[in-house]
C-alpha cells in the first residue's frame, strides 16, 4: 500500500491541469511542430533586419559634397574665363594677406588669391579663394578652413582711390573635418577701397560674411589687403 501511494504521488506530479484535462508538463514544450509552425517566418526579426540593415541619411556628408561640387564649378568657371585670350586680356589678378575674425574659432591668418573680369566700367565678376589657419592656439591644436566667393563688383569713381561694393556667395569649409568650426554656404557683402600705384593697383577691403550652418548660423569678418596686377 505505501509503494502504490508513492507511485500515485510521482504521477501527480509529473501532470499538470490545462482546460480541466490532466497534461504532461514536457507534452506541449517536447511535442513535434506541424509544418506550418515549422516554417512560419519570424515576422518581427525580419522587420528589425530591414531597418537595422536600411542605409541611414547622414545629412552632413552630403552637404559637405555639395560645398565640394560648388569649389569644383567655381575652379572650371575660373579655368573657363582664363582660357578665353580677350577676357585674359581684360582680367586683373590680385593676391594679398587675409585676417579672418570668426565667432567659433577666434582670430585667423591667411592668404588669398582672386581674378576678376570687368563687364563694363563700373562693374565686375569675381572669382577668389582663400585659406586662414586658425594658429594662435598651437600647432597641435590649429584649424584650417578654405572658404572660396563669387562676388559681383561695383566700383565707384574717385581720383587717388576709388571705393567699391562687392557682394555674392561662397562656402565655408573645413578639409581637415576637425568639427570645430561651422561649415556651409556663405553670403557676404562688404567695401573696400583700391589705389593706384606705379604699376600695380594697391586693394584692402572689409568683407563679413553669413555661415549658415545645419544648425545654426555663424558670422565672420574678414580684412583683406594685397596687390592687384
Amino acid at each position: 500500500l505505501l509503494n502504490t501511494h508513492t507511485e500515485i504521488h510521482r504521477l501527480s506530479r509529473s501532470f499538470s491541469y490545462f482546460d480541466g484535462r490532466p497534461v504532461a508538463k514536457n507534452y506541449l514544450k517536447d511535442r513535434p511542430r506541424s509544418r506550418v509552425e515549422r516554417y512560419k517566418p519570424a515576422q518581427s526579426h525580419q522587420t528589425e533586419f530591414r531597418l537595422q540593415g536600411a542605409p541611414s541619411m547622414d545629412v552632413s556628408a552630403i552637404l559637405r559634397n555639395s560645398l565640394r561640387i560648388v569649389v569644383l564649378l567655381l575652379i572650371f568657371s575660373m579655368g573657363s574665363s582664363v582660357s578665353s585670350s580677350a577676357q585674359l586680356t581684360n582680367s586683373r589678378f590680385g593676391l594679398g594677406f587675409n585676417t579672418l575674425l570668426s565667432a567659433d574659432n577666434g582670430l585667423g591668418m591667411g592668404f588669398r588669391g582672386r581674378i576678376s573680369t570687368p563687364i563694363n566700367a563700373d562693374l565686375s565678376f569675381g572669382l577668389d579663394a582663400g585659406i586662414t589657419g586658425f594658429i594662435l592656439g598651437g600647432r597641435d591644436d590649429a584649424t584650417w578652413v578654405i572658404d572660396p566667393q563669387v562676388s559681383l563688383i561695383v566700383t565707384l569713381p574717385g581720383v587717388e582711390r576709388a571705393p567699391y561694393f562687392l557682394f555674392g556667395l561662397g562656402a565655408m569649409l573645413d578639409p581637415s573635418d576637425s568639427g570645430d568650426t561651422l561649415t556651409g554656404p556663405t553670403l557676404h557683402g562688404g567695401i573696400g577701397w583700391v589705389k593706384p600705384l606705379r604699376e600695380s593697383v594697391l586693394f584692402y577691403e572689409l568683407n563679413p560674411a553669413l555661415v549658415i550652418g545645419r544648425e545654426k548660423v555663424s558670422a565672420s569678418i574678414p580684412f583683406r589687403i594685397g596687390v592687384i596686377f
